[in-house]
């Protein structure tokens, strides 16, 4: 699955990444964060809420989506362990 992601990255608008995140019971909050922080993921009883730096570029804020999107494949959110080596896994 990540292959394909890799492959359609260019292709997909952040319309599509809202899409696709909605389809994953998904909330995108467009907001103003620390330049630091492209965006971040948090999961709650209801699904997820993405939150996307609206300081970033388009070509950036749609790096963040496909970020954050392969953390909610990738369940990384049902996983004990280390959460560096899982950053390091969906590096963008």
């Amino acid at each position: 699955m990540r292959e394909i992601i890799d492959r359609l990255e260019e292709g997909l608008s952040q319309e599509e990444y809202f899409s696709l995140l909605a389809n994953l019971n998904c909330s995108v909050i467009e907001t103003e964060l620390p330049l630091k922080v492209r965006g971040l993921t948090i999961k709650d009883d209801n699904g997820y809420m993405v939150y996307v730096n609206t300081l970033l570029t388009p070509v950036n804020m749609r790096k963040a989506l496909r970020h954050e999107f392969l953390h909610i494949l990738d369940e990384d959110f049902s996983k004990e362990g280390n959460l560096l080596v899982r950053e390091m896994k969906v590096a963008i």
